[in-house]
């Protein structure tokens, strides 16, 4: 991988190991070229990937509740509105969900289940 920046483009050295951060020139102001191969891309992309697998990883392995209460316990679940979280609770959620009255309450290992299942099937939640 190659950086270049417009104030090395007259000289036209460039570095073969990128050890400038590239945000301090980015917010310079400079412009950058970069030249890189396709192993350093596709190495660069699945670098990105299993940090973000690594991340999805360690927010599945958080630990929860066994139950979650009320529309804004689904809404804290799941990252989403409260409005998000009564059309959740009203169609593929519902077979997590317990109401009785006012009180609700929200099987979660259940509910990442049933969310996990929707996803795959290429649905959105």
């Amino acid at each position: 991988m190659k950086l270049q920046s417009d104030a090395q483009a007259d000289a036209t050295p460039q570095l073969n190991n990128i050890d400038m951060n590239i945000l301090d020139l980015l917010n310079e102001g400079k412009n950058v070229t970069l030249s890189i191969t396709a192993d350093d891309l596709r190495n660069a992309i699945n670098d990105a990937v299993e940090k973000a697998i690594g991340a999805s990883r360690q927010i599945e392995q958080r630990e929860l509740p066994k139950h979650v209460h009320g529309l804004q316990g689904i809404a804290d679940l799941f990252g989403v509105s409260k409005v998000t979280a009564q059309k959740y609770k009203n169609t593929w959620l519902s077979s997590a969900v317990a109401q009785q009255g006012k009180v609700l309450l929200t099987d979660t290992e259940m509910a990442l289940k049933l969310f996990s299942e929707i996803n795959e099937g290429g649905k959105t939640a």
